[in-house]
């Protein structure tokens, strides 16, 4: 692969598959095919490169105002999910 984020690891009985610093452009479905003496097999996975949820969206409403606290209400944030990669 000609990615300096990839980093493929095999093991007796696994190969590990890592990329670092996933990008959105990352997403989508991946095709994996191992093959040895004995055999190929293939897969197909699909990667989903969530991020930090954006900023909030406005405006920015206060309610219910008392001298101890008060209610802010707002707009979710257009990316909201978040998700570990490994």
């Amino acid at each position: 692969m000609p990615d300096d984020r990839i980093q493929i690891e095999v093991k007796d009985d696994e190969v590990v598959l890592t990329c670092k610093a996933a990008l959105k452009p990352d997403e989508g479905k991946i095709r994996v095919e191992l093959k040895n003496k004995k055999g190929s097999d293939s897969t197909t996975v699909n990667l989903a490169v969530k991020d930090k949820p954006g900023a909030p969206e406005g405006p920015l409403n206060i309610s219910d105002i008392t001298p101890e606290s008060c209610v802010l209400a707002w707009k979710p944030p257009e990316v909201s999910s978040l998700l570990s990669i490994r």
